[in-house]
């Protein structure tokens, strides 16, 4: 298969949890990212990963025990906050 590299930014979607809750019709299409915002409610965001047939009230959280070092292994690089990385 043939490679090609774009340089582009991807913003996924992303909002507070109060207007996720009204997102009644909302079916994230399959590996699509939803961002729960950190809220009144949070002090930290959460993650939700589509699979094309689940609405989004009804999708589980991601939940992640992994270190950094764990996901650097996987990923096979080092993974930086948003300050630090550019374009």
């Amino acid at each position: 298969m043939a490679e090609k590299n774009i340089k582009s930014r991807i913003v996924h979607k992303h909002d507070i949890e109060s207007n996720w809750n009204k997102a009644t019709n909302f079916i994230p299409k399959q590996g699509e990212i939803i961002v729960y915002d950190i809220d009144s409610n949070h002090s930290y965001e959460r993650i939700k990963v589509g699979d094309g047939a689940t609405n989004v009230n009804n999708l589980p959280f991601v939940i992640s025990t992994l270190t950094n070092d764990e996901i650097d292994a996987i990923c096979g690089s080092t993974i930086q906050s948003a300050s630090e990385v550019t374009f």
